[in-house]
């Protein structure tokens, strides 16, 4: 009987302590016909030393100048042949046991599946040293049994009715290499409509793998340009001047796209230009819209007295950081 082949593939970044525990899982596996194609995705700390340091002839390992991403790692790097079995595990994740891979590979003989997905336990509640993790697999003391997934009912399975039923899937996901090598870079990338179709409906028909788009219902559709809008500003923090009565409003930022920390210092300005609106609230209506281009604005004691009649202890306020396409984003309420 032929054997199975595994390829196993990794991304991660910044995960130098978490990498060491993921690769040497794979490394103690007792099932040995397998590679191991793992991406330090412009790691700042010491992954790919990590990673160096764990090197060896099943190992196969790339480290790219700049952050780019899982899919776009998977797509450059994950070339499996179409009967391969091909496991996904993140590089801040591990394999439970010695003999994941074996019982991955009995599974696929004995079930003739196309795809399977398992279970995970929490890190936190493993024991945290390295030498009682290894004394409890050499006892075979099981840890603690993992119950974050469940099964699929049958009927959902029988229907493939996957989209209506709720999450209930995780880690450890593998599939046979030829539903990867059947999709193309085009199916995954993101398809954005004209500026002019914001809020205007449309017809579509929407269909699935084994239907066609003729005997679909036809359905309108308005693209309200939801994932356009900026994320909710956070940490809002507000200090009256004692003597001047102003308010001095601060806020962070963040980013819909390329939101990874990589300097150190802020999230990367997404948007064309930076700009917030705050509103001033009383009984949930805006008083004053005060207008900023840094993530700090004042609300002057002459502003709280046209406003309000007098100087406030307190405020309600509604934050937004704005789009060039499509105004205000999602907001922040807060009082201070």
């Amino acid at each position: 009987m032929p054997t199975e082949r595994f390829v196993i593939f990794t991304a991660g970044y910044n995960c130098a302590d978490a990498a060491v525990s993921c690769l040497n899982s794979v490394r103690r596996q007792s099932y040995r016909d397998y590679r191991h194609i793992v991406v330090d995705d412009a790691s700042t700390d010491d992954t790919w030393a990590s990673i160096e340091r764990r090197g060896h002839p099943h190992l196969v390992a790339h480290r790219n100048a700049a952050n780019r991403k899982w899919l776009a790692n998977a797509l450059e790097h994950l070339h499996p042949r179409d009967d391969d079995i091909v496991v996904l595990l993140d590089l801040d994740d591990w394999l439970a046991g010695r003999h994941v891979l074996q019982t991955v590979a009995d599974t696929y003989r004995r079930e003739r599946c196309w795809l399977t997905y398992g279970d995970y336990s929490a890190a936190s509640s493993l024991p945290r040293s390295p030498l009682l993790r290894r004394l409890r697999a050499l006892l075979r003391i099981p840890d603690k049994p993992a119950r974050h997934c469940r099964p699929l009912p049958p009927e959902i399975l029988t229907e493939r009715a996957f989209r209506q039923y709720p999450f209930c899937t995780s880690h450890l996901i593998t599939f046979r290499g030829f539903l990867w090598n059947a999709l193309r870079a085009d199916d995954l990338v993101r398809i954005t409509g004209q500026r002019e179709l914001i809020g205007a409906p449309v017809l579509v028909r929407a269909v699935t793998y084994g239907l066609y788009a003729g005997d679909q219902a036809t359905q309108s559709f308005t693209n309200t340009a939801a994932a356009l809008k900026p994320f909710t500003p956070i940490h809002v923090s507000g200090l009256r001047d004692p003597v001047s009565g102003d308010w001095n409003i601060a806020w962070a930022r963040r980013a819909r796209l390329g939101g990874a920390w990589l300097d150190g210092a802020d999230v990367p300005l997404v948007e064309e230009g930076e700009a917030y609106e705050l509103d001033v609230l009383a009984g949930g209506v805006a008083r004053r819209t005060l207008t900023a281009t840094t993530t700090v604005v004042s609300y002057t004691a002459a502003q709280q007295q046209a406003d309000f009649g007098g100087l406030q202890t307190s405020l309600s306020l509604r934050l937004y950081q704005l789009s060039a396409l499509i105004g205000r984003g999602n907001p922040c309420e807060v009082t201070l």
